[in-house]
């Protein structure tokens, strides 16, 4: 009979105590031999008395300096640390809730138990994940196409220099080590090296007043080797008329060994608008026949002002 009630009484003990939504902790009580569920304390405080059959767990505020930061049984607090050591700063004070934290200052990082500084990246080695407090630098060799000449903890690979996307040619190859350094171009000018003979077959060209497309036309019939389309186009932004045809042709002359007269025999007419096709096969004829001498004084007569010539010119071509 004795040994039922006392079951009896264990469930009625262990029942009425769980009450409530607090985390719990076990707790032997001594006095009535059974083992309780009691209510643990909440963070910035700890437990003064357990709880017993009649009364609840009973929680007391941690003292000036002293912590719990998590829901406990703890019958003290934990003590705060006095101060950071040596290169750290301190990022959260002491509270009764939480201890004070401590971090290396900028460029370390915690190595066990003293700040070292973040490893610096030697040339031909980038950063690819920064160092912190906690952790160091992380470096690795750079990858094709970019370089490192620095001894770095923060500085990534860079991109190498693009001689051809600049327009330029390589004049010292770049490695993983230091850039790609381009020749320098000289400044683009429109002045012309044609002879004189030439400026005056050129100068009645570029009275046509011809369009854009017309240029472009004309410059892919010319024999030879040609003009590359990025100086074209540069020389028709960059020359006023009619200095920028005059301009194309000292290209094509430049291109070709200098045969301007030669190589206008041989221009392909085909595929010229009519009005240009018509004075460029006037030019051929005269280029290639005995006029060719009374030509080049009329043209340096035109040259020379000399107006009344230079109309006769005109109705030749």
């Amino acid at each position: 009979m004795y040994r039922l009630i006392s079951c009896t009484l264990l469930v009625v003990f262990h029942v009425s105590i769980t009450a409530g939504n607090s985390p719990k902790y076990t707790h032997y009580d001594p006095y009535i031999h059974i083992e309780l569920q009691c209510d643990q304390c909440p963070p910035g405080t700890f437990v003064r008395h357990d709880c017993t059959a009649e009364k609840r767990t009973e929680c007391a505020p941690c003292p000036s300096k002293y912590f719990t930061s998590e829901w406990n049984s703890f019958k003290d607090c934990q003590y705060c640390s006095t101060v950071c050591k040596e290169l750290q700063v301190t990022t959260q004070e002491c509270s009764s809730t939480g201890n004070r934290i401590c971090e290396c200052v900028d460029g370390y990082f915690l190595d066990v138990e003293f700040c070292s500084p973040h490893t610096a990246c030697p040339s031909g080695y980038g950063v690819v994940q920064q160092g912190t407090p906690d952790r160091d630098t992380i470096c690795s060799e750079c990858p094709k196409g970019t370089f490192s000449n620095t001894t770095s903890s923060t500085a990534p690979c860079q991109t190498r220099t693009n001689c051809r996307k600049l327009g330029r040619n390589v004049l010292h190859k770049g490695s993983s080590t230091h850039d790609t350094v381009c020749k320098e171009e000289p400044a683009f000018s429109c002045e012309i090296d044609l002879k004189e003979c030439e400026k005056g077959v050129f100068n009645l060209l570029g009275s046509l007043n011809l369009t854009t497309k017309n240029i472009m036309t004309l410059m892919r019939s010319l024999p030879g080797k040609r003009v590359k389309q990025e100086d074209i186009e540069k020389t028709l932004k960059t020359c006023e008329q009619p200095k920028h045809l005059l301009k194309l042709f000292s290209l094509w002359r430049n291109k070709n060994n200098g045969n301007t007269i030669e190589g206008l025999k041989e221009l392909k007419m085909g595929q010229l608008p009519r009005i240009l096709r018509k004075r460029m096969k006037k030019l051929g004829q005269f280029l290639s026949g005995d006029s060719m001498y009374s030509l080049y004084q009329k043209m340096i007569l035109e040259i020379n002002g000399n107006q009344t010539q230079a109309v006769k010119l005109e109705t030749l071509l």
